[in-house]
């Protein structure tokens, strides 16, 4: 599963938002960021494009998706 990466920015995420279909997570917009699971094994997916400070919207997914994770027996 690809994470967005700094070189996709100087052309608007357009190949990246064109050429995978990956999860959406609520607040993103678009794919980001996101978490699935695999097996047993839980992966979180982060831009470090976009902002991750307390408050922001990925960082409110970063807060919920490990929360969710957790629990997950």
């Amino acid at each position: 599963m690809p994470g967005v990466g700094n070189h996709e920015k100087y052309y608007n995420y357009t190949a990246y938002k064109n050429r995978y279909i990956l999860p959406r997570s609520e607040g993103s917009g678009d794919n980001f960021w996101f978490g699935f699971d695999f097996g047993e094994i839980h992966f979180t997916i982060m831009s470090t494009e976009h902002p991750y400070e307390e408050g922001t919207p990925q960082y409110k997914f970063l807060d919920n998706d490990l929360k969710k994770a957790a629990l997950d027996p």
